[in-house]
């Protein structure tokens, strides 16, 4: 179970040798040694009790090799006493020296995009205490984020982008998106960091938004880009479960691409927002 499950892990990224792959104290031997590598076997018994657990669909695995593009992976999972299923957006952390020396080391943050930015028409949040989606998600039409802002693994719900005062008052059709799924940051307005730390717009370095929506606007506007896939993949799951929990995480920088994810998916997918 340990080599299949070994052989299925395998990656394009390889850690340089600065920064290898490390569970705790113990670091990844060579291929050479992989029947004695802590890391591996710990690995593999971590997957085969997941599996075990929740048994996962793998809806998409997002791994273009564009750029600083993340790799990103998206399950539908089912717990042993759960009626509906967890759909799981799961971001990879720093694994290439790219990561660490383009995008972690990243010193600009820019500005995410907005209603007015992204030309979207300023959509209203979702009515408070909303009960649609999984019985026992967050209430008020939140999405489980268990990245945090700084890339954190600790975190907690992410609040709705807020714009506008509701729902409509005739508890009519929902309003649109903040801004569309297309819609780009301003990368002119990027400052380096100490410049905007007390700017109230929601920001993120600019490393992190391309690694989380495509090397540059045209990729992220284009089909293939991370971006548009999870929020692709999202949509059908949700289709198909409408009141799925959903969560969105991430190991380190991951957990920083999960913070923008989540944000980004409140303000442009309408069936994420309600």
């Amino acid at each position: 179970a340990a080599r299949s499950v070994s052989r299925g892990l395998r990656c394009r990224e390889a850690a340089p040798w600065w920064a290898p792959d490390k569970v705790g104290e113990l670091s990844q031997l060579p291929p050479s040694q992989a029947s004695r590598c802590g890391v591996r076997l710990r690995r593999a018994a971590w997957a085969v009790g997941f599996a075990r657990r929740w048994s996962p669909e793998v809806l998409d695995w997002i791994d273009t090799g564009v750029g600083t593009e993340k790799a990103v992976s998206i399950l539908r999972l089912w717990g042993a006493d759960e009626a509906e299923p967890t759909i799981a957006v799961a971001f990879r952390g720093s694994k290439g020296a790219q990561d660490y020396y383009k995008t972690d080391a990243n010193p600009f943050l820019v500005p995410l995009p907005t209603a007015a930015a992204g030309g979207g028409s300023g959509g209203a949040s979702p009515r408070a205490g909303s009960d649609r989606g999984r019985s026992g998600s967050s209430p008020g039409g939140r999405v489980a984020d268990s990245g945090g802002v700084n890339g954190s693994a600790g975190g907690g719900d992410a609040p709705l982008p807020r714009s506008g005062s509701g729902a409509s008052s005739d508890g009519g059709s929902p309003s649109p998106p903040l801004y569309p799924p297309t819609a780009w940051v301003d990368e002119s307005a990027a400052r380096f960091m100490p410049l905007l730390t007390h700017d109230p717009r929601p920001c993120a370095t600019l490393g992190a938004w391309r690694a989380y929506a495509g090397d540059s606007p045209t990729r992220g506007a284009s089909d293939a880009s991370p971006r548009q896939r999870v929020r692709r993949a999202l949509e059908t799951a949700l289709r198909q479960f409408p009141r799925s929990r959903v969560v969105i995480t991430g190991h380190s920088l991951g957990g920083g691409l999960a913070a923008v994810c989540a944000y980004d998916l409140l303000c442009s997918s309408l069936p994420l927002r309600y």
